[in-house]
C-alpha cells in the first residue's frame, strides 16, 4: 500500500481514514479545550491533541471525586442560599420596575391634568328666578304661671 501512514504500533492506516480520525480528534479537541485557541490545534499531531484531551478529562475526574466527598447537606444549603438570593434580586428588580412604571404613569396623569382645561359645551342653562323670601311667624307658646297650671290640674281631676 503506497501512501499509507504508519502509527506507533506499526499498523498501516489508509490516508483517508487517518484524515477522518484527525478531523474527529480536532473537533473533539475544539469542544474540550476550546479556551486555548486554534493555534495549537493546527500545529499539533493527533497524538498530542489526544494527550491534551486526556489531561482535561483527568482534571475533571479529580474535581468530580472531590465534589463527591462534599456532604449533600452542605450542597443543598448552598443551593438554597443561592436560590434565595436570586429570588430576592428578582423581587427587587420587579419592585423597581413597578415603581418606575407607577412614577411614569403619575407623571403622565399630572401632565394630562395640567394640560387640559374644562370647557363647557352645549346649551347654557336658563337663569332661574328665586321665590321671594317669606319669614314665617313663630308661634309663641304661652307660658303658664304656677296658678294657671294648678287650676288646669284641678279641672282635669273633676272631669
Amino acid at each position: 500500500m503506497q501512501g499509507s501512514v504508519m502509527d506507533e504500533e506499526n499498523k498501516k492506516i489508509e490516508p483517508q481514514q487517518y484524515e477522518r480520525i484527525e478531523e474527529l480528534v480536532k473537533d473533539l479537541y475544539g469542544i474540550c479545550v476550546s479556551d486555548r485557541g486554534d493555534a495549537k490545534m493546527n500545529n499539533a499531531s493527533v497524538l498530542q491533541l489526544l494527550n491534551e484531551i486526556e489531561k482535561n478529562i483527568d482534571k475533571f475526574l479529580q474535581e468530580f471525586k472531590y465534589s463527591e466527598q462534599i456532604s449533600k447537606d452542605i450542597v443543598t444549603e448552598e443551593t438554597t442560599k443561592i436560590k434565595k438570593e436570586q429570588r430576592k434580586e428578582n423581587r427587587q428588580k420587579v419592585l423597581e420596575k413597578e415603581r418606575e412604571e407607577n412614577e411614569r404613569k403619575q407623571a403622565k396623569r399630572k401632565e394630562e391634568k395640567q394640560g387640559t382645561k374644562f370647557v363647557r359645551s352645549g346649551k347654557v342653562p336658563m337663569a332661574r328666578s328665586d321665590k321671594p323670601f317669606i319669614q314665617r311667624k313663630k308661634e309663641e307658646t304661652k307660658k303658664l304661671t304656677q296658678e294657671e297650671e294648678d287650676m288646669l290640674k284641678y279641672l282635669e281631676m273633676q272631669k
